[in-house]
């Protein structure tokens, strides 16, 4: 049985008016609103960082600390490998924590469910495959 999502939306201030859709749906939705977007693409090399994606809103700065998804290689050490060993690196992904929640508003989801559809938008998105499928912000 897929799981049914509820939206509700306000008619003046009395009356509600609710449309259940399915998860594959709402999917399509959220796609589309995010595909809609104006993005601009920043891929580039950091010293630090590696590989790097960004992606912004078209005509809005592009410094660091705006972008609203950020993805690149991140080294997966656990302490034990030798001081010769390069260590494995898996792709991760970054999303602006305002937008991310302003998101989860707009379209009543919980907080796994917009990991879960980010990640995937994004991939779908870029054609990039993030390894690591946990979800982190940019401060």
């Amino acid at each position: 049985m897929p799981i049914m999502m509820k939206i509700m939306m306000m008619k003046n201030t009395t009356t509600k008016m609710k449309y259940i859709i399915t998860e594959s749906r709402l999917n399509d939705i959220i796609f589309k609103y995010l595909s809609d977007i104006d993005w601009e693409i920043s891929d580039y090399t950091d010293a630090e960082w590696g590989d790097m994606t960004r992606l912004f809103f078209k005509s809005e700065s592009q410094f660091p600390e705006d972008a609203i998804f950020e993805a690149f290689e991140n080294e997966d050490c656990i302490g034990d490998e030798e001081e010769d060993e390069k260590c494995p690196t898996e792709r991760v992904l970054m999303v602006n924590k305002p937008f991310y929640l302003k998101l989860m508003s707009l379209f009543g989801i919980t907080n796994i469910y917009a990991h879960k559809i980010l990640i995937e938008w994004y991939e779908s998105y870029t054609n990039e495959t993030i390894d690591d499928r946990s979800l982190g912000f940019i401060d």
